[in-house]
């Protein structure tokens, strides 16, 4: 299933207005979900700029979070997708993306789905 909060698509529009990319150094911060019966967590980024994608885990919704992932995408996502996988440490996640260049973003796109079930179905 598709997270609720944790996607972003620099190319989609809301109200009526292109999202566009993140600023240079600007962070894009999800809302905190909760997970019931889910194992783990995939994320797909793609991003014109280098950056750092931060994956938080939580017991309680509030700062700070007690488990947090770091990946650093060094290089250009822009022709093919990061992909991350990321197993369940509590019951409440979010997902943030920090722009680490100076530059605007052209484009920005990250998809997170919830895993289910032990034989890491994905449902989408």
């Amino acid at each position: 299933m598709l997270s609720l909060y944790s996607n972003y698509d620099s190319s989609g529009k809301t109200d009526g207005k292109i999202n566009g990319g993140l600023n240079g150094l600007q962070e894009f911060r999800a809302q905190a979900q909760r997970m019931t019966d889910e194992e783990g967590l995939l994320i797909s980024l793609i991003s014109s700029t280098t950056g750092t994608l931060y994956i938080e885990y939580t017991n309680i919704v509030g700062e700070p979070y007690d488990f947090q992932e770091t990946k650093d995408t060094e290089i250009n996502t822009s022709t093919s997708p990061y992909v991350f996988f990321s197993i369940k440490k509590a019951p409440y996640f979010r997902i943030r993306f920090k722009n680490t260049s100076s530059s605007k973003q052209d484009y920005f796109k990250l998809d997170t789905f919830l895993i289910k079930g032990a034989n890491q179905r994905i449902y989408g």
